[in-house]
């Protein structure tokens, strides 16, 4: 599966295979998030057992910043979840934040090819050997100024100033803490469709983020979701919802809407309630 998903990826890169948008088993790679994360962090604070989307692995990365020690995670693309490996890996390896920052954040481009040569030589040893394998058949072929900015990879633009606004774990004290706090967390990962994987696994958690699955699902599918979603009694689901928050707030009435205070848009909170039965 591994070497097919290397030579997958390489189709899209070469532009041989269409990539496909959002919740595809071959998307994109997001390089960060494009959502407002601290608006809604406070949620991963006060929640013990969460189930978070791979996606950038910027709100896996909050989470344990935050002290989590067990996360699980899942997403339907499997690409996101190399990429988030590679976070992981380049976070152990890389002593200096900047250095992070440089590799991640900052636009890539040929003038650089052998510092990132350099960093990724460092980052390979953190790696588990099937991600390894994934990145090293990439990095033969090609270089990481061009990978990123590759059709692996959203087009969409990665503004610093921004992302290091959204994950306090950039900040110099709060990343060096986070390296120490790695080594100790338990990640479970679960790679398919949030809806099947809702009914398949066991674990009940407290809190479970959806990104903004609503705008891609319909509303009869994504009521059933929320239904069958794997939740504590008073476990919580947060949706991200960036427009047309009137209409999420007429199809699901019993749902409570917590709009943004710097942004437009904000969390909806579905509740999972006790059932009575008559």
């Amino acid at each position: 599966m591994k070497e097919k998903d290397s030579l997958i990826a390489q189709q899209i890169i070469e532009g041989n295979i269409r990539n496909q948008a959002n919740f595809e088993s071959t998307s994109f790679i997001y390089k960060t998030t494009n959502e407002w994360i601290y608006e809604y962090q406070s949620y991963f604070l006060n929640n013990e057992k969460i189930l978070l989307p791979i996606s950038s692995g910027e709100q896996i990365l909050t989470a344990i910043s935050f002290g989590k020690k067990k996360i699980d995670i899942y997403d339907l693309n499997r690409f996101a979840l190399f990429y988030f490996h590679l976070k992981v890996a380049a976070i152990k390896a890389l002593k200096e934040v900047e250095n992070y920052l440089f590799f991640f954040y900052q636009d890539s481009c040929p003038t650089f090819d052998t510092i990132y040569d350099d960093f990724y030589t460092e980052i390979r040893n953190y790696l588990e050997k099937e991600d390894q394998e994934f990145w090293d058949f990439l990095f033969q072929f090609y270089d990481w100024s061009y990978l990123s900015n590759s059709l692996l990879f959203s087009q969409e633009p990665v503004y610093l100033q921004k992302v290091m606004k959204n994950n306090p774990y950039l900040e110099k004290d709060s990343y060096q803490t986070l390296r120490k706090e790695l080594s100790s967390v338990t990640i479970n990962s679960y790679l398919g469709d949030i809806s099947d994987l809702a009914i398949s696994i066991k674990e009940k958690y407290d809190l479970v983020y959806l990104s903004n699955i609503c705008f891609y699902k319909a509303k009869g599918e994504y009521s059933t979701l929320l239904e069958n979603l794997p939740l504590e009694e008073n476990g919580v689901a947060l949706t991200y919802v960036y427009r047309e928050e009137e209409k999420y707030l007429k199809e699901f009435p019993l749902d409570t809407f917590q709009p943004f205070k710097e942004h437009s848009g904000g969390i909806l909170v579905h509740q999972k309630k006790k059932k009575f039965y008559l």
